[in-house]
């Protein structure tokens, strides 16, 4: 159905209504795949009642015990945690860009002249190096990763979500 191209569809079909139109799987092309199901969640399998209140918000049907599980969360918030120890989820890099140069600045460090680990990173064409401006338009284009990043010591890396 798409010209002869290799197709990987990759998603959680339960997840969001469509736009328009009916599910996937009532399309006609829905029967040239080969569907995989992932039945197994290796993330949240130390803790059943999370993984058992992430599955039915995932359906939009929460059972008594997934609600009283959330107002439980909700009244023990303990507000003292500070943005250093919080996980942000930001719909644009520049407001990732804005959250994490700021928590950076707040680390503490052992040498005042110290700003950390930066990584920069330094494009060249035939052998002349490219002026800052023109290669970091160049490298966020076509990587959608900054051209220069800080590291502190203390700073959170998330590696899984």
């Amino acid at each position: 159905p798409f010209g002869g191209i290799q197709t990987l569809l990759i998603g959680d079909i339960a997840q969001l209504p469509p736009v328009n139109g009916k599910q996937v799987f009532f399309a006609q092309e829905w029967l040239e795949f080969f569907p995989l199901f992932l039945t197994t969640s290796h993330r949240q399998h130390e803790d059943l009642s999370f993984y058992n209140a992430l599955q039915e918000m995932r359906v939009g049907k929460l059972s008594s015990q997934t609600i009283n599980l959330i107002n439980e969360k909700v009244s023990s918030y303990e507000n003292s945690i500070t943005s250093i120890d919080t996980t942000y989820i930001c719909g644009f890099r520049n407001e990732a860009d804005t959250i994490n140069n700021l928590i950076c600045g707040f680390l503490p460090t052992s040498d005042e002249n110290t700003s950390g680990l930066i990584s920069v990173a330094v494009d060249y064409i035939n052998n002349t190096e490219c002026e800052p401006k023109e290669y970091d338009k160049q490298f966020r284009h076509y990587t959608n990763l900054p051209s220069e990043l800080i590291i502190r010591e203390g700073a959170k890396i998330t590696t899984k979500i």
